[in-house]
């Protein structure tokens, strides 16, 4: 902000920025207009290390904060235009009405910070800044840069200081525009008070006219407890902490915003500017007229856990309603609640101070192991909105533990009342909020199986159109050899340049991720030497295919236990194996019998959750086949989530797998199983009370037999839904 006193150093500030600002202009406009078109072009796949079960980490479904949103979707005049934030770039890529990719272009980060992007009607518009860990009041903290609908950089704005420490931080960042200006609400760290010395957190408005792309200015004083007062030149702090933000503009030029603050007030609160939008006038004057609680939160003022989410702001003719996920705010055992459900408020526009009519879309049990993830509000037609969440199982610390593919949806009319049936598809939300073109809800999701739009149109149907890739499937498989590396192989892939290994190491309380690029496509192997593990961890190897930074489908996910060298190797045993010893190999212990292997408990040092039993085991240099697993060795476990049987297998004891209350997916590779050697109850109650379909994939020329076999050994269960495929 600018002060006279320092108005020449600002003036050399300024000189430099624009000098600054020129060089950068021309970089970036040139950097932007190099870009490819051609008739056929593939989407680029961003592939995220945490998305093992959707889309890039779901950051619009929080638990306590929201996140910078990075997935966008616009229409323009020849079709769609995904704008997705990458590491230091923005990924432009436009799509014909067919959804065929027509043209891609990247372009550089202007400041370390990424906000936000919004296509306006005449502009597009994206949001950069940057730390201010100094509080220097000449720092340049934000910038808005303006662009033509063809991408071309047209000018920016810049705000300097305003008591900003970090912007963006602990929340998002969404915009609108009316007449000639947009608006902006995000949140901010401001410099740390005189009082306490905290960097305290609150939301952000911001107006600018695009014309010049200057800053409106609103002047907003802070009273600080030890008498001191400071005054911001363009921003408001109405709500601290806001750790979502939403703004819209009604039919009636009002300013419309909803933040999700958890002490001042600890509330969904919504507010109405005193002025009216398209104006050089912006402030909120007196919140006792202009404030409505959409939702109120239980705990204490501060407490950063909620147990709320919002996900969207919409108006009707005379209605706002917001949408988003909680308990029950007044449960006595609020504390220890977290399942959530997803809301509509509804409030009329004409009485702020009328309570909000709360009307519940979910009934997840509190103590159940499934919620609804944070929804979405689209405006279909006049006072017809589309309301979608996803099932999801369980919440972490910061989001939920992972998406179950199952996306409900229903449209309410202007007082948030049902006007239709809940409808559940097999499908995925995203980051990507949902946009409505040509009286479709429309978004994009992209996860190991490749990209995907989704729609929904006004009376209920929903389609998807896929975006292929490189086509065909990668098999993986890994094992450890003597000297403590891994050994990884997949199949060729036609097309390709060349392919990805990504490692994930799984350590008791972390993991780290390496990408390995394969350039040669002939290359269908590689050894991988580990530098830095210790015994016991496990590693996930995961391959894609690669050709012009496009991604193939993933392949599947091979674990593998590191085990360190093999000292049976080196030192092989002179004696023969005795019968009935028990050998530990890998993840398992065995014992042996006439030259097979009956595998008898896992080892101490394995922590997967995958079951993968191998056809053959070496043991003092010799390896042995696999072929029998022992009764009643995995049952009552709730650690497996899967299991892969080897190809040698003939016998499976009773109750082998009995009572795994997180198993969802069985594998059988072997074709040598016989009725009389599966025992009793050998999968019974697969996934238990967790999972609500359990998926089994057995040999194409058994596939009868063992469907038989299973479903006599009690693997069905109530509740529980088994789905039968053939390999």
């Amino acid at each position: 902000m600018l002060y006279e006193k320092t108005q020449m150093k600002h003036l050399q500030t300024q000189i430099m920025y624009c000098v600054i600002s020129f060089c950068v202009f021309c970089l970036v406009g040139m950097f932007s207009s190099i870009y490819v078109k051609a008739d056929v072009l593939e989407p680029e796949l961003i592939y995220n290390e945490y998305a093992e079960y959707a889309t890039p980490e779901f950051l619009h479904n929080y638990t306590i904060h929201a996140s910078g949103l990075k997935m966008n979707l616009a229409q323009t005049a020849n079709g769609y235009v995904r704008v997705e934030h990458m590491e230091n770039q923005m990924l432009i890529e436009e799509y014909n009405t067919n959804f065929k990719v027509i043209s891609k272009r990247y372009i550089a980060d202007e400041l370390p910070l990424f906000g936000g992007f919004y296509a306006g009607t005449e502009n597009y518009y994206l949001v950069y800044g940057q730390e201010n860990p100094a509080e220097d009041d000449t720092k340049e903290v934000i910038r808005v840069v303006k662009y033509d609908l063809n991408w071309n950089r047209i000018s920016h704005a810049s705000l300097y200081g305003e008591r900003i420490y970090m912007p963006f931080d602990g929340g998002g960042l969404r915009m609108t525009e009316y007449n000639g200006y947009l608006y902006i609400r995000t949140c901010y760290e401001a410099y740390a008070l005189p009082d306490d010395g905290l960097h305290h957190q609150s939301n952000l408005s911001l107006q600018i006219r695009t014309s010049d792309m200057s800053f409106v200015p609103y002047k907003h004083t802070l009273q600080f407890t030890d008498g001191s007062s400071y005054t911001c030149q363009y921003s408001d702090w109405d709500t601290g902490h806001s750790f979502n933000q939403f703004i819209l503009i009604d039919d009636a030029k009002n300013i419309v915003t909803l933040d999700h603050g958890d002490g001042n007030p600890r509330d969904a609160v919504l507010r109405v500017f005193d002025e009216k939008a398209g104006t050089d006038t912006f402030a909120v004057k007196g919140f006792e007229n202009s404030a409505a609680s959409m939702l109120k939160f239980g705990g204490f003022d501060g407490q950063n856990l909620t147990r709320a989410s919002i996900g969207g702001l919409a108006y009707s003719s005379d209605t706002y309603l917001a949408v988003g996920t909680s308990i029950d705010q007044e449960s006595i055992d609020w504390n220890n609640t977290e399942n959530r459900n997803a809301f509509v408020s509804v409030i009329p526009r004409s009485n702020l101070n009328t309570p909000a009519t709360i009307h519940w879309l979910t009934s997840y049990p509190e103590d159940g192991n499934y919620g609804a993830s944070n929804p979405y509000i689209l405006k279909m037609e006049n006072d017809k909105f589309l309301v979608m969440w996803e099932e999801i199982a369980g919440y972490s610390e910061y989001r939920s533990l992972y998406q179950t593919g199952n996306l409900s949806y229903v449209f309410l009319d202007k007082a948030g009342i049902p006007i239709s049936s809940v409808k559940t598809v097999k499908s995925w939300l995203s980051d990507c909020t949902p946009v409505v073109i040509n009286g479709k809800a429309t978004w994009y999701e992209c996860n190991r199986e490749g990209m995907r739009f989704r729609q929904i149109d006004v009376q209920g149907n929903f389609n998807t159109i896929p975006v292929l890739t490189l086509e065909g499937d990668i098999t993986v498989e890994a094992s450890v050899g003597f000297d403590g590396s891994v050994g990884v192989s997949w199949n060729k892939i036609s097309g390709a340049d060349g392919y990805y290994i990504l490692r994930r190491i799984v350590k008791s309380d972390s993991y780290s991720v390496k990408k390995i690029t394969i350039t040669n496509p002939k290359q269908t192997s590689y050894n991988d030497r580990i530098s830095y593990y210790t015994v016991g961890d496990v590693c996930e190897y995961v391959v894609y295919a690669y050709n012009d930074k496009v991604w193939s489908k993933a392949s599947n996910a091979e674990y593998v236990t590191l085990t360190g060298l093999d000292m049976d190797y080196f030192y092989p045993a002179e004696e023969p194996l005795k019968n009935g010893k028990k050998y530990t190999v890998g993840d398992f212990v065995y014992k042996h019998k006439n030259g097979k292997m009956t595998l008898v408990g896992k080892s101490k040092n394995f922590q997967g959750n995958v079951v993968k039993i191998p056809s053959k085991v070496t043991v003092n240099g010799k390896k042995y086949p696999v072929t029998a697993i022992a009764a009643k060795v995995f049952a009552n476990n709730d650690w497996i989530t899967q299991v892969v049987i080897g190809k040698n297998v003939e016998s499976i004891g009773k109750n082998a797998f009995s009572n795994c209350d997180y198993l969802w997916k069985i594998t059988i590779n072997s074709s040598k199983l016989k009725a009389s050697k599966v025992g009793k109850n050998v999968f019974k109650k697969p996934g238990g009370s967790f999972a609500k379909k359990v998926y089994v994939k057995l040999p194409k020329k058994k596939y009868k037999a063992y469907k038989k076999i299973l479903k006599a050994r009690g693997i069905q269960k109530k509740g529980v839904k088994v789905s039968f495929s053939g390999k």
